[in-house]
């Protein structure tokens, strides 16, 4: 009887091997894919969160310029908002360059506004409001009522973070009076000029995201915002 004779099948360790390296490279590619999509992700995220604190910031500001000096009442003569900011305006660009406690025609980095917010048509108390750089961070202020016949300076009121200073770092904030002024002093009537503003400002994380917002605002004296 003759034994039958079976053919052992298997690799060779050079088949293992060449397997093994290109199982490493199948493995490496997926990696790195991964880690590339995950970074756009993250800078996808951070752009369109960076986008929304400033559109947010943008429309505080269109919003309150545009309502600058406005009072439900028909007695114009007497309305407590058109006069109460510093220098007797309806509103006010400062700087930090003077402590923001007095007006200034451009370059400004904060400005404060007076407007009837809750249309009560009275003079008691008097809301105003405002935005200012301070530092890297934008604020917007906590005081938002003062007694009538008050002098209002971005200095003389209380200021809160409205930006995330863990997450953006405001590079420019600047604001001036369109057409440009030549003194405050020679201004008594601010209705239909406006104020141009911009925003710039960069994700802390990542310097290569930043993020630009500017405006004209026109100043209508109006209920609507």
């Amino acid at each position: 009887m003759i034994a039958s004779k079976r053919k052992q099948l298997g690799v060779t360790l050079i088949e293992l091997m060449v397997g093994l390296v290109l199982g490493l490279v199948v493995v490496g590619m997926v990696s790195s894919m991964y880690i590339s999509t995950t970074g756009i992700l993250g800078q996808t995220t951070s752009t369109i969160r960076l986008n929304g604190e400033l559109r947010t910031v943008n429309e505080l500001i269109s919003r309150s310029v545009k309502r600058a000096g406005y009072w439900n009442s028909d007695e114009v003569a007497s309305n407590p908002h058109a006069s109460i900011i510093e220098g007797g305006m309806q509103i006010g660009l400062f700087s930090s360059s003077t402590a923001w406690a007095s007006q200034v025609v451009s370059n400004a980095d904060c400005f404060v506004v007076s407007y009837d917010a809750d249309n009560s048509g009275t003079d008691s108390p008097v809301e105003v409001f405002g935005v200012r750089a301070s530092g890297a961070i934008l604020q917007i202020t906590s005081t938002v009522s003062v007694a009538a016949g008050s002098t209002v300076t971005c200095a003389s009121l209380s200021w809160e973070d409205l930006s995330d200073g863990t997450f953006l770092s405001v590079d420019n904030f600047t604001l001036s009076y369109e057409p440009a002024l030549g003194s405050i002093a020679s201004v008594a009537e601010l209705s239909g000029k406006g104020v141009l503003y911009e925003i710039t400002a960069h994700v802390i994380d990542d310097t290569n995201i930043t993020q630009t917002v500017s405006g004209a605002v026109q100043l209508r004296n109006s209920s609507f915002w």
